[in-house]
């Protein structure tokens, strides 16, 4: 799809339309649309217009006349090659047309799921990878940034600093079993506390 002035001025004007919580306070303004081709033109009315373009659509094999699905490269080239320089390429393309970028982390709430968008790797910092996940119903099983390793039974937690800590479960339990010590340390609205050494791994079976 190859898009004019006046239809991208139109999708500006939707896209205006189309929001929802941001980190700043602010309505963020998104649009999707559909094009194998490096619309640097319409990318370029869409910044002007106070979008950002987050995504792209990296076309990575010919189609089925045997024709390339855009400008760029296939990005697959064979069952295990690929040429993610092309991808690279791509991605440079479209920051040069809008470097814009939203700062920090956002996080919108959609239908049974949360969108969560960044502007950069550097972004992504373990804080604000916890925060998406806290606003996006996840259990934190301990308040530290410590290695949680858990199925629907088991929950092992390791320490490298130990010390009296607080445990939360996703479902409700009586009590949890320390497999390696054999300790029972009763659960109260799906929390515990349990003393870790320093350093310790404690490996809890829940006990309905």
């Amino acid at each position: 799809m190859r898009l004019g002035a006046e239809c991208a001025a139109a999708l500006c004007a939707l896209a205006l339309s189309v929001g929802g919580a941001r980190a700043d306070g602010r309505a963020p303004v998104a649009f999707a649309y559909r094009s194998f081709w490096p619309e640097f033109g319409a990318m370029a009315q869409f910044r002007d217009a106070g979008v950002d373009t987050v995504c792209i659509f990296a076309a990575n094999t010919d189609n089925s006349l045997g024709k390339p699905y855009c400008t760029y490269p296939p990005v697959w080239r064979w069952f295990g090659k690929y040429d993610f320089g092309s991808l690279d390429k791509q991605y440079d393309d479209v920051l040069a047309v809008n470097s814009n970028k939203t700062p920090g982390v956002s996080t919108i709430a959609r239908d049974g799921w949360t969108a969560v968008y960044a502007g950069s790797y550097d972004a992504l910092t373990p804080q604000a990878l916890r925060r998406a996940a806290v606003g996006a119903g996840v259990t934190i099983y301990c308040e530290d940034a410590v290695p949680v390793f858990a199925n629907e039974r088991l929950v092992a937690v390791h320490m490298a600093e130990g010390g009296e800590k607080t445990v939360t479960l996703p479902k409700a339990c009586r009590e949890v079993r320390e497999l390696f010590t054999g300790r029972v340390v009763p659960v109260v609205e799906k929390k515990f506390r349990y003393t870790f050494a320093s350093p310790d791994t404690a490996l809890f079976e829940l006990v309905k």
